[in-house]
């Protein structure tokens, strides 16, 4: 009863304060973009130019404070699992007892907040982040000129940031490759188009079913798909148009996720 208690007062205090540091993070980035007519955004939409200067949170500036405090708040956590005789990242995971292992419902997780985009929505970061923002002493290697082409380099990034605030992650087959019971899946695809860069991420949910949050844009339930045989469109950050019908058009990677403590 002591240990269950201590649970739920951590998850609760965590759940809180990512919460809060979600809705306190502001980031802003200089693009230049005099000679295109709109700017694909980290990530998920395409922002129209006359709007970029009302939507500068778009593209990430890492926030080496904030994300110093949010280790610090993992760090805290694997302590207090520690003292309870618990290992909230074990190699080894009971098989799951569905074929969607942790994975909850679409209604539990949807969301219209603009400060969260498509990484942190499917990693359940809870703000605007780009996959390396935590594991990397100066932030994601994806601002810089070196953005990787590759899907597989993306979802390393994304291995490496569950990995430094203490969920595992492993590289799957499929969408319907085996997982474990405290783990869910998630797809992640890359897009490249005219010198722009961008990628996307979905997350399962309980039923099966897929959803994903555009930038900016609210989370939509895409229901009984399988990423890898749909098209990935990239969004009007302002109307929520297609703007390109598939512009995520790279090979989909599939991740199984260690769950967030506060599932």
């Amino acid at each position: 009863m002591k240990n269950s208690a201590w649970r739920c007062i951590t998850a609760l205090l965590l759940t809180g304060v990512m919460l809060l540091f979600g809705a306190l993070r502001v980031s802003a980035a200089s693009v230049d973009v005099q000679h295109v007519p709109g700017v694909i955004s980290c990530t998920g939409e395409f922002v129209p130019l006359d709007k970029l200067a009302l939507n500068s949170r778009r593209e990430s500036a890492y926030d080496a404070a904030f994300i110093q405090a949010f280790l610090a708040l993992c760090d805290a956590q694997q302590e207090v699992l520690a003292s309870l005789g618990e290992d909230d990242n074990a190699a080894i995971s009971p098989a799951a007892s569905s074929a969607y292992g942790a994975a909850v419902p679409y209604a539990t997780i949807q969301t219209s907040a603009t400060d969260i985009n498509c990484y942190g929505y499917a990693a359940r970061f809870l703000w605007w982040i780009l996959p390396g923002d935590i594991a990397y002493s100066n932030g994601s290697p994806l601002e810089d000129a070196s953005f990787p082409s590759t899907v597989n380099g993306v979802a390393g990034y994304a291995k490496d940031d569950l990995s430094r605030a203490g969920r595992t992650s492993r590289i799957i087959a499929s969408a319907t490759a085996p997982v474990n019971a405290d783990e869910y899946r998630v797809a992640v695809r890359v897009g490249a188009m005219n010198g722009w860069h961008d990628f996307h991420f979905m997350i399962q949910h309980s039923d099966g079913s897929w959803s994903d949050k555009p930038g900016e844009l609210p989370s939509q339930n895409k229901g009984m798909i399988n990423p890898t045989s749909i098209p990935w469109p990239i969004y009007n950050a302002d109307t929520g148009a297609i703007v390109f019908p598939n512009f995520y058009n790279s090979a989909t990677v599939y991740l199984a996720v260690k769950k967030p403590y506060s599932w």
